[in-house]
């Protein structure tokens, strides 16, 4: 159970770092273009000069759980491998 408790733990967090770094690097390249980045619709505008800022955890609420719901049985499963072989 333990080798199950680490993949999921794994995932969790590269399913996590994928999605910020790809929001990151999406946020980064619109502002070197001298553009807006709306986060509400996760796209790069020209048309406007300030939009208000919509938090992380609003616009990635289901992936956030889905990252931690995944750990959490990970480590779950890992406290259970240990305890079975002690």
């Amino acid at each position: 159970m333990k080798p199950v408790g680490y993949i999921l733990i794994l995932i969790g967090i590269l399913f996590m770092g994928f999605q910020w770094i790809a929001e990151w690097s999406a946020v980064d390249i619109c502002l070197d273009a001298g553009e807006v980045y709306d986060y509400a619709t996760s796209s790069c505008r020209s048309d406007i000069s300030r939009l208000p800022y919509t938090p992380y955890t609003e616009r990635f609420g289901w992936q956030i759980l889905a990252s931690v719901i995944f750990a959490a049985v990970g480590l779950v499963f890992v406290v259970i491998g240990r305890r079975r072989h002690q």
